[in-house]
C-alpha cells in the first residue's frame, strides 16, 4: 500500500465527493516525487502498488494532475473565489481542510503538497504531530487529510484501513460506510480462487478510487547502493533483504 492521503468523509469540506476529486486532480505526483525523492520514489495513482496482487489498472487511471479539471469541479460544489485572494469560499465560509502530518514520514513532501492545493484554492490548515497525536486525531475525526502507508506482500491490508467496521477503534480514518465495499474487503481474504479473489480486489479499489477516499502520493520503492563485488542478494515477500547471505564475490 503506497503513501497516501486518507479523506474524511464525514467533515466538511471532504464530506462532498466533489471536493475529494478535485484534490485528486490538484496534486501533480510525478512532479512531487522528484522534488521530494530526486525521482528514486514512483508516483503512486492507487491504494496498491503495481507489484501487488490485485493491483487495478483501472482503478489507477482514473486521475492525473489537471488543474482546469481540478477547478471545475470545486465550482460545480459551489466552491469560487468570490473576492481574488486566491482561495476559494461558499457562503462565507473559506474552503479549509485540516492536514495531519508527521514530519518523520511526510517531511519529504508535506509542505509542497499543501502547495498544490493551497494552488486550487484550498486553506490547508497544516499541524504536525507525532504518531501518538496523529492516530488520536484521526481516530477522533479532526483532520480532513491523514497519511497512511504499509509495506506488505498482501492486499488484505485494505482491509484495516477501509473496512468501516474498523472505524471506531481501528485504522478506517475515511470514516466511510459502503456495503459493497465492506463485502468485498471481508470477502476477498477469504476467496481460494486467485481469479475470484484479484476480481473482489479490483471492485474494492474501483470503489475507493472513484469516491476519492484516497489521494494517492508516493510508492515505497528501495533503493540500496553496493559496490560491485556485493553479491548473494536475496529479498522476502516485502523487499527486505536477507542480509545474512550477502558476500563478497
Amino acid at each position: 500500500m503506497p503513501s497516501h492521503m486518507m479523506l474524511n468523509t464525514a467533515k466538511a469540506p471532504t464530506d462532498d465527493p466533489l471536493v475529494r476529486q478535485a484534490m485528486n486532480y490538484a496534486v501533480n505526483q510525478e512532479e512531487l516525487v522528484q522534488v521530494a525523492f530526486a525521482g528514486l520514489q514512483g508516483a503512486a495513482h492507487n491504494v496498491l502498488s503495481p507489484t501487488t496482487f490485485g493491483y487495478s489498472e483501472d482503478a489507477a487511471g482514473l486521475y492525473r494532475y489537471d488543474p482546469e479539471q481540478a477547478a471545475a469541479l470545486l465550482d460545480e460544489a459551489g466552491w469560487t473565489d468570490e473576492d481574488g485572494d486566491g482561495l476559494r469560499e461558499k457562503d462565507g465560509a473559506p474552503l479549509a481542510v485540516t492536514y495531519i502530518a508527521s514530519p518523520v514520514y511526510e517531511g519529504a513532501f508535506m509542505e509542497l503538497l499543501t502547495a498544490y492545493l493551497t494552488a486550487a484554492g484550498f486553506q490547508v490548515d497544516l499541524t504536525t504531530l507525532d504518531d501518538a497525536g496523529i492516530f488520536e486525531a484521526a481516530a477522533a475525526g479532526e483532520h480532513n487529510l491523514v497519511n497512511m502507508g504499509w509495506t506488505s506482500s498482501d492486499p488484505g491490508v485494505l482491509s484495516f484501513v477501509y473496512v468501516s467496521a474498523n472505524i471506531d477503534g481501528g485504522s478506517a480514518f475515511t470514516r466511510f460506510v459502503d456495503a459493497s465495499l465492506d463485502e468485498a474487503l471481508q470477502q476477498a481474504p477469504v476467496t481460494i480462487d486467485e481469479a475470484a479473489r484479484a476480481e473482489l480486489y479490483s471492485q474494492a479499489q474501483q470503489i475507493i478510487m472513484e469516491n476519492a477516499l484516497a489521494l494517492p502520493i508516493h510508492l515505497y520503492d528501495r533503493v540500496m547502493l553496493m559496490q560491485s563485488g556485493v553479491g548473494d542478494w536475496q529479498f522476502d515477500s516485502e523487499g527486505y533483504p536477507w542480509l545474512y547471505l550477502v558476500g563478497l564475490e
